[in-house]
Parts: C-alpha cells; structure tokens; sequence
C-alpha cells in the first residue's frame, strides 16, 4: 500500500495478477460480508484497510488464452472492435468461486446468451468485462461498508494492457493511475527505511508523546513518498462506455442467484463422486464430516438408509445405542451390536460411532460385542460416569476408555446441553494419555436430550463448542455438534468450531427418496466452509 503510495481515504490499490485484490485504505473500521477487514491500524496507525478479492481473472484470461491458441495482444484486438456488451453475450467470471461480496467457493464460470454468432473475440472480450463487472462489485461492496474510493491505483498483469486498463476505468467510472515504478512492495520498503532515519529535530521538539512521534513518522513516510511515487499516466473513463457497461452489469449482478442451486449440484455431485468427505480440510485444519444418525431412519429398513446415505457420499454414520434404563434416556430402547455387525457386512468401509447412554452394567458387557461388530469408535456419556460414582468418575470413565482402546477402538466423550462445560473435570480427561496418544480424541457436544429425536437445536451449546475449540482444539481430532442440525444450524456449529456434524431428522425425515439430496444439501455447508 504504502509503496503505491495509498495511505489517505478514497484511494484503492487494485493489484492484478491470476487473481484480483481490491485494497482500501479508510477512516471506517466497519465490515460487511464479503469484506476482509476493516483492519484498524493498517496501512498506518490512524488508519484501516479493507480487502476485497476475485479468485480467478488472470487465470481465467490465461485458461481461456491456452484454449484459443492466440496470443494477448491478438485476442485483445479481436475484442476490441466490438461493442460493450460483447453484442449480448454476458460471462460469470468465477471459475474458482467467489469471493467478494458472496464469498462462495462452490460457485463457478457460466457464460450467458452465447449464441453461433459469436466469435472468438466475443468470449474473450466478454471474460475482461466480467472480470471488470467483477471488479465494479468488490469496489461497491466496499463504498456500501463504508470504503468508497475516487481512484484507482492498478499494480500488477493488467498495467500491459491498455485496452484492459481503460475498460476497468470504463467499467467502474473512476479514473485510474499507473505509477511509474511497478514494484511496489520494494518501493514502500525503501521508503519506510527512508521513514526510519527520522531524527530528532524531525521530530514536534514541544512534545515527546508517542502521538507526536506517531504524527512524525506519518510525516516522514509522506515525504518518502512524494520523492519515489510516481505516476506515469491516468486513465479516464469514457463515460459514454460507463452506460452501456451498467446495463451489463445490472444483469451481471443477478448470475450467482439464478445459477448457485445449478453450480452447488454440480460441483457437490462431482466432489462427493471423485473425492469424498475425506478431502474436505476446515479452517480448523480439521477434517470436516457429515454422520447421518440412524435414531431418526426408519427402523423398518435401516440398512437400505444406510446404503443411501452411502451412496450420497457419507463416510460415517452414527448409532445411538440406549438401553432404556439411563436416567438420561429413560423408555428409549435403541438398537445392539447386532445392527454395527450388519451395517459393517454391508458396507466394510464405513466408519461407525456407537453413543453409548446406558447403565453401568450395560455399558462394561457391550464393549466385548461391539469390537465384535466391527465399531469403530465408541462416545461414552459423561454425565453417567458421575451419576455411577460422583466421587471417582473420572477414574472410572479413564479405566472405561482404557479398556475401549485396548480393544482396537477409538474413544469420544459426549456431554449433555445442560452440563456446564467449564467447570467440568474434561480437563484432566483430556490430558489423560494413551500411550504416545491423548486418550480421547473426540468431545460430542449434544444440541439436544440423549435418546430421542425430533428435537429442536439447543443454541446454549454454541458457547461450548467454543470452550472447546479455544482451550482443547489442538488436542482433538474431533469436535462434534450432534442433534437438530440442519443446514441453518450447521452454520452456527461450524462458526463455533465443530469439524464433526451429526444430523437425523434433517437427513431421513422427508423420506426415502430425499435423503440423497437432504444429505448433500446438508453437506453443502460443510463445503461451503472448506478451503
């Protein structure tokens, strides 16, 4: 920023490359969605920067150049004696999703009104104007938020071409300014080492408060400016252009609503077919995963639900097993190990969690069954431990673990809605080892009562997903929301930090022939979050 000389309001830096970023320098430090920023302090201490982005325009102008097998020069002069507007045809420049002001990664490319009489040049001159139209957005986005700016300042692959420069001026209706020196950041670097040899009589000699420093600083680096930023030309908009571009872009703006539900299919169908949920990474570095629970199918053909959920794409599935007994699931009488050995039959690559809310007795002769069945990991209930033995629970729940591991099983502990996370004994539990490994490697926090389904989504757990990605994230492999998640309420889970989503309602409750689609429609939130 400071090397293009951008450090006083309405001033943008557009940096271009094989991606856009539109860079804002404010008085604000407001946000919007779409928006990184605004970041107080930056590009200097009384001021904030604010970031927009384009994914893909560089690369897109490259992917678009290899097909056609013709160099820049010869695709820009090709466009360049047609109208803007490309004589109707309109391109969506996401071929990588978008970012500004819908950040969406399962967005993609789309060209609109292509027709036989188009050539050539048409498409390419229609992907500089969608990438312009793109560029437009990002700017309004940031004016809405409270970062407008009256000049652009253009770095980067676009500065060779001067018919792609004077459409974004076009485009946007501001002028914009190519400084003469291209290599910004080796220019700001010079002038704040410029800045630093700053001495004392530079300094206010009637004030030694940081603010005074701070003031000369400032003074210092617009001077360095001044002396090695400087611009070479300025492109003016040509305003008659400017109209014939709104009327494209009214229409550009309306693409990501009308071709999302198409795009998210295709790409969801595409990843869930090639890929899996395996290869989705969250921001979390955590693996993100969608496990159906099977309290909320229907008991009359569980394998056959299973299997759809399988066939949706769906690499976990989990089992709530209750004995009817629990104080904590008292009347609800789930399923057995008879169930796991199935599901494993049929599907041997399936991971299977087994919840286990049961009585004492229960639980200790099911452990031998269940790595029988074929379980993979079995979630033990918190609360029960302390209601068996409210002074020794924690030695007992670390035995139970104990012996699940011993027998080839991973380990998860679930807590109830209403238990108070902080001040429960998870801390030594989770620092508990076994052997070189933490001893759990997943906390289950329920958003509803064990053993029941068609409950609403208890919002109070938010705060503890939370707690439990603050303080134990590094620990775990799993942090899990399970209960009433839907694709409004995995939203809310995801943010809070849970990379494990456990869903029944939402997924069997309208049917078998839905729950292919309900599953990757759910899905789609997990992806959305994805890098």
């Amino acid at each position: 920023m400071i090397g293009s000389g951008v450090i006083t309001p309405s001033k943008m830096v557009l940096i271009t490359g094989s991606s856009h970023l539109h860079l804002a320098v404010s008085s604000n430090n407001s946000t919007a969605n779409g928006i990184w920023g605004a970041y107080a302090g930056a590009p200097l201490l009384d001021l904030n920067f604010a970031e927009g982005g384009q994914s893909s325009t560089g690369s897109a102008l490259q992917w678009a150049r290899r097909i056609f097998s013709a160099s820049f020069n010869d695709l820009d002069n090709e466009a360049a004696i047609i109208e803007p507007g490309s004589d109707g045809l309109l391109a969506y420049e996401k071929f990588q999703g978008s970012r500004t002001p819908i950040t969406d990664p399962l967005m993609r490319a789309s060209f609109i009104g292509l027709s036989l009489a188009h050539s050539r040049g048409h498409i390419w001159r229609s992907i500089l104007e969608a990438i312009c139209y793109g560029t437009k957005q990002a700017i309004d986005s940031l004016a809405t938020a409270g970062h407008g700016c009256k000049e652009i300042i253009v770095a980067g692959g676009a500065c060779r071409s001067k018919f792609f420069l004077q459409m974004h001026s076009d485009v946007c209706g501001l002028p914009i300014s190519i400084n003469l020196y291209d290599n910004a950041p080796l220019v700001g670097c010079a002038i704040l080492a410029y800045a630093g040899t700053m001495n004392s009589h530079e300094q206010n000699k009637d004030s030694d408060t940081f603010d005074s420093y701070v003031h000369a600083i400032h003074d210092k680096i617009q001077k360095g400016i001044d002396k090695l930023v400087k611009v070479s030309h300025i492109v003016e908009p040509n305003l008659n252009a400017t109209v014939k571009y709104n009327q494209m872009y009214n229409l550009y703006k309306q693409i990501p609503h009308s071709i999302e539900d198409i795009t998210h299919a295709l790409v969801l169908n595409k990843n869930l077919d090639n890929e899996g949920l395996k290869n989705v990474v969250l921001p979390s570095k955590r693996i993100g995963v969608l496990s159906p629970s099977l309290l909320s199918a229907n008991f009359g053909r569980l394998l056959d639900d299973t299997s759809k959920c399988v066939d949706a794409g769906a690499t976990h599935i989990h089992v709530d097993m209750c004995d009817g007994g629990s104080d904590f699931c008292l009347g609800s009488l789930t399923f057995g190990p008879q169930l796991v050995a199935a599901i494993k039959a049929e599907h041997p690559n399936l991971f299977i969690d087994v919840h286990l809310v049961c009585q004492e007795k229960t639980l200790f002769n099911l452990l031998d069954p269940l790595q029988k069945a074929g379980t993979d990991r079995v979630i033990v209930q918190y609360e029960s431990f302390k209601q068996y033995d409210s002074d020794n629970f924690v030695q007992l729940l670390s035995i139970t673990a104990n012996m699940i591991r011993a027998k080839g099983m991973k380990v998860g502990i679930c807590i109830k809605p209403s238990t108070p996370v902080a001040e429960s004994e998870l801390d030594v539990l989770l620092n508990i080892k076994y052997k070189d490994e933490p001893l759990f490697e997943m906390v289950n926090i329920l958003s509803v009562e064990p053993g029941f389904s068609k409950q609403s989504f208890n919002f109070i757990v938010l705060d503890k997903i939370k707690y439990v990605y603050d303080r134990w994230g590094d620990k775990l492999e799993d942090i899990a929301c399970d209960g009433a998640i839907t694709s409004d309420t995995a939203k809310h889970a995801l943010n809070a930090g849970a990379n494990y989503l456990v869903s029944g309602g939402f997924i069997f409750d309208s049917g078998k022939n839905e729950i292919v689609n309900q599953y990757k429609k759910l899905y789609q939130e997990i992806m959305v979050h994805g890098k």
